[in-house]
């Protein structure tokens, strides 16, 4: 891992809530402490910190982070967990990451604010009470109070009318996230362009593979040498869809039988 990253499975130092109950004067030492535990350990500080223990591939994608790729595209079906990784994810850089601005972006406010953003806001209230009382939180943004213009994440719409949501951010440490990337049209990554660019700048993008075209298709395809990429197989989905299956031939069997037994005048069992 890089930095000499610790494994998620190892005991924080220092321990739990000790960390946030010290006196005035250990704090800084503390906090210095804590930076260096997690700043490279993603999966940890959701397992520790956030109280999340990740899933084996959420662990994946925690460790493409932590081991520098830059550039990172997961397309899955639906209830895999991909908005809890991401709100994890964005916890992370903004807790362990100073100066950073976060952009978060999907097609639509629903998908936007109702969705991956209210995961975001959840999860901050899951961590350590000393740790969440740094931060503010409004409709669209979260802020860092004590530097509210160099540490923040700001929640932004993408469509064809606004390309500009993912340009023209800078700073010494960017993540942008795309949720629903299929979706965002191409000319918002086009003005993404610079944002993308910066050596200490990361892109997720999330989404389900409906579209064989645009930005995020090509991510997975002919971009995909450039891209860290992950398929996700919803089992969640999947083994719903085969129990509506059952569920609708059980009944189709019943009323066939009942048919059968009406034309021959037979009683039912």
């Amino acid at each position: 891992m890089a930095g000499g990253g610790c494994s998620c499975d190892t005991p924080p130092h220092p321990h739990g809530e000790q960390i946030w109950t010290m006196s005035e004067k250990n704090k800084n030492s503390a906090w210095s402490a804590f930076i260096k535990r997690y700043k490279d350990d993603p999966a940890g500080f959701s397992k520790h910190v956030v109280g999340m223990d990740p899933l084996p591939w959420q662990r994946e994608v925690m460790q493409a982070v932590a081991s520098g790729e830059r550039r990172i595209s997961v397309r899955s079906g639906h209830g895999v967990g991909k908005s809890s990784c991401a709100a994890v994810l964005l916890l992370h850089y903004l807790t362990t990451r100073y100066p950073c601005k976060i952009v978060v972006t999907a097609p639509t406010s629903a998908q936007l604010y109702d969705a991956l953003f209210a995961e975001v806001k959840r999860r901050l209230k899951d961590l350590p009470p000393a740790v969440s009382k740094l931060f503010e939180a409004t409709s669209d943004r979260i802020v860092l109070k004590s530097s509210p213009s160099e540490a923040f994440c700001s929640a932004r719409t993408s469509s064809k009318e606004r390309p500009e949501a993912l340009a023209g951010v800078h700073s010494e440490n960017v993540l942008l996230i795309v949720d629903e990337a299929s979706g965002v049209p191409e000319s918002v990554f086009e003005s993404a362009a610079g944002s993308m660019s910066g050596h200490n700048a990361v892109t997720l993008l999330l989404g389900n593979p409906v579209r064989a075209n645009g930005f995020f298709y090509r991510t997975h395809t002919e971009l995909s040498q450039d891209w860290w990429t992950k398929r996700l197989v919803a089992m969640t989905t999947l083994w719903s869809a085969m129990t509506s299956f059952a569920i609708w031939l059980r009944d189709m069997v019943k009323k066939a039988m009942r048919t059968a037994s009406a034309c021959w005048a037979n009683f039912r069992k």
